[in-house]
């Protein structure tokens, strides 16, 4: 299976919680965007910083998102994705659910080729489908 991953869908398998996808497993290619690495690292930072997390936790979990990330199709950030991510959409999203989102749509549209949209955002995951992605996770 082809599949992209939000951050939210590679957060919430590295923290434990509860709903985090199985299908990661049954991955023949995953894609995300540039921005994942950031979300990630600022996300884990910020949970260490806050006392959620310790600070071996926070070296193994950050070792583990890049191990991670370095396992997928990175879409680097283009003119024409922060055009389409410029675009309304069907629902209210926010910069960067908006990146994610037209990072997939990109990727499809040029490759040709037909992906799962992973995400357990609600609101990102109404926005792709709306898009005609198949959506999984939400």
């Amino acid at each position: 299976m082809k599949a992209y991953l939000d951050s939210s869908v590679v957060l919430r398998r590295l923290l434990g919680e509860q709903g985090a996808l199985e299908i990661l497993d049954d991955l023949e290619l995953g894609i995300t965007s540039q921005i994942m690495r950031l979300e990630c690292i600022r996300t884990l930072d910020r949970l260490h910083l806050r006392g959620s997390i310790s600070s071996e936790e926070f070296v193994e979990l950050r070792h583990l998102s890049l191990k991670l990330m370095a396992k997928l199709e990175v879409v680097q950030m283009t003119e024409a994705i922060i055009s389409l991510a410029e675009s309304s959409f069907s629902v209210p999203l926010g910069s960067l659910d908006a990146i994610h989102l037209s990072s997939a749509i990109l990727w499809q549209r040029n490759n040709r080729q037909p992906i799962i949209f992973l995400t357990h955002d609600r609101e990102l995951a109404l926005a792709a489908t709306a898009q005609g992605l198949d959506v999984k996770g939400a």
